[in-house]
Formats: C-alpha cells, structure tokens, sequence
C-alpha cells in the first residue's frame, strides 16, 4: 500500500557527512497511518527488503517476520490476520536476554 500523506516539508534537503545524514534521516522520518489501494511496484518492495538487511536489531534478536503477498494472497492474509486478532488476545514472545552485553572500549 502507498501512503495519501505527504513527507514532511524539508525532506528536500540533502546532508553531506555521515553523521548529518543520519540526524536529517531521524529528523524528518514519520509514521504513516493512511494508505491507497494501489499495488507497490516489485521493485520497490525488493529495494525496501535489501536495505532493511542492514538494519539492526536489539542485541541481535531479529525479532522481524516478512510475509510479501498481492492479489487474492493480500486478502486471504488480510482476513487471517483480522480474525486472528478478533479471536486472540496480543502475546509478545520476545524474551529479555539476561545480560546485555557491554561495551569493550
């Protein structure tokens, strides 16, 4: 699904330094809540995926799951999930580890 919202306004700027283009990234991110009917391009999706590759996770959890589906796949997973949150209550499985490790100057 594609976002009706727009990006905030000064998303144009560009930063140079790694450190600038991490703060200009935090600093303009935000959180979709309304979205369209239409399909995302394939490519857009892999693109998406391969850069999530990279991203972290708490003391290395990766905690994520990826399910991709379009047409008849998309409401089939659309109604499994709606009853499935219908009929049972949220878990988390996420377990705290017991020691988080420390860093090593």
């Amino acid at each position: 699904m594609v976002s009706r919202m727009t990006a905030p306004a000064d998303i144009t700027t560009s930063p140079t330094d790694e450190a600038s283009v991490l703060e200009h990234l935090l600093a303009t991110r935000w959180s979709c809540r309304a979205y369209q009917d239409r399909p995302v391009p394939e490519e857009t999706i892999d693109r998406l995926l391969t850069i999530a590759q990279r991203s972290a996770s708490w003391c290395n959890t990766q905690p994520w799951q990826v399910i991709v589906t379009s047409g008849e796949g998309t409401e089939r997973f659309r109604e499994a999930m709606t009853s499935g949150a219908r009929n049972q209550p949220a878990q988390v499985r996420l377990r705290r580890p017991s020691r988080v490790p420390r860093r090593v100057p």
